[in-house]
């Protein structure tokens, strides 16, 4: 289903299969290996938003979210490692997840 979803995607977009962008899914299971087929040079990449869903059950609290979404607004490999690291020192476990 997902598969026929990428193709029908591609025909109304009149996108090739080397066609060069990037997919952000919620992480549903199907779709990312089913693209793949698709569009074999496509990035493929997940919202921060359903992520930070999913994290919220294990991860709690404003500190935490901040944090979170500050790894993802990083503008640069250094400001994103950095960010990361804060992460790290906060709370390991989520840094790892």
């Amino acid at each position: 289903m997902a598969c026929e979803f990428g193709s029908k995607l591609a025909d109304d977009l009149e996108l090739c299969k080397q066609s060069n962008f990037t997919f952000i899914s919620d992480r549903k299971k199907g779709l990312l290996p089913a693209l793949t087929k698709v569009f074999p040079t496509a990035e493929q990449r997940y919202c921060l938003r359903h992520i930070h869903e999913n994290m919220k059950g294990s991860f709690r609290g404003k500190l935490y979210k901040d944090m979170l979404w500050k790894c993802d607004i990083a503008t640069t490999i250094p400001e994103y490692r950095s960010a990361m690291e804060e992460l790290k020192a906060f709370n390991n476990k989520a840094q790892s997840w």
